[in-house]
């Protein structure tokens, strides 16, 4: 079963740091790994970073294939996620420190 999807921005255009990550503005506060979709349900990718201002944050968004041809042609449009996805991250674990004398 579908979920309810729930808008939480818009997108406003490619990054300047690579052409498969695109910006978004936000409306709502989301964590880092959301899976992002557009009007038509079609998954664009997940938020893999949040900066900006604390009262109306950006997104980074990794484009789930980079050779989509509609990325160009959602620009302005509204973003959205479906209530109740979980997360589609993978977190790496981080090495824990050795313990004893460290020389």
């Amino acid at each position: 079963m579908i979920g309810q999807l729930k808008r939480i921005g818009m997108f406003l255009h490619r990054s300047n740091l690579a052409s498969n990550i695109l910006i978004i503005k936000l409306d709502t506060r989301v964590p880092i790994g959301t899976v992002v979709f557009d009007e038509k349900m079609r998954e664009i990718g997940k938020i893999i970073e949040i900066f900006g201002p604390t009262i109306s944050p950006y997104a980074r968004v990794l484009v789930k294939d980079p050779s989509i041809t509609f990325i160009d042609d959602i620009k302005g449009h509204s973003c959205f996620t479906i209530v109740g996805e979980g997360e589609r991250v993978k977190w790496r674990k981080m090495p824990r420190p050795r313990k004893g004398k460290v020389e």
